[in-house]
C-alpha cells in the first residue's frame, strides 16, 4: 500500500498558470491571448472541443470580449474551439492594431 501511494505523489501534475482575463479592448492582442490559452488548456489536458475547454474560455471573457461571447449560439459556446474560430472570424488579423 505504501509503493501506491508513493506512486501517487510521484506523478507529476502539469504547471497551472492561470492566463489573464480577455476584454478585447483596442489595446489588446487577441492573437496573443489565443495562443496562451491554447497552451493553458493544452497544459490542463484539456481538449480544444471539449465542454471544459468551452467553459473555461468562457470564465477568462470580461468586458467587451464576454458581451460578444454571448451573442453566439449555443453550439459555438460548447466548443472552445468554435468560439476560437468565430473569434478570429469577427477580429481578422487586418482590423486588428497592435501597439507597442
Amino acid at each position: 500500500m505504501c509503493d501506491e501511494i508513493r506512486d501517487a505523489v510521484t506523478i507529476s501534475e502539469p504547471t497551472v498558470v492561470k492566463p489573464v482575463m480577455c476584454h478585447w479592448y483596442e489595446n489588446e492582442n487577441v492573437d496573443q491571448w489565443l495562443q496562451r490559452f491554447t497552451l493553458y488548456l493544452a497544459n490542463r489536458r484539456i481538449k480544444e472541443e471539449s465542454l471544459q475547454g468551452a467553459i473555461q474560455s468562457a470564465l477568462h471573457l470580461s468586458g467587451p470580449a464576454e458581451s460578444f461571447y454571448y451573442t453566439l449560439p449555443s453550439v459555438v459556446q460548447a466548443s472552445y474551439k468554435d468560439f476560437r474560430d468565430h473569434l478570429k472570424e469577427r477580429f481578422p488579423p487586418a482590423h486588428r492594431s497592435f501597439h507597442l
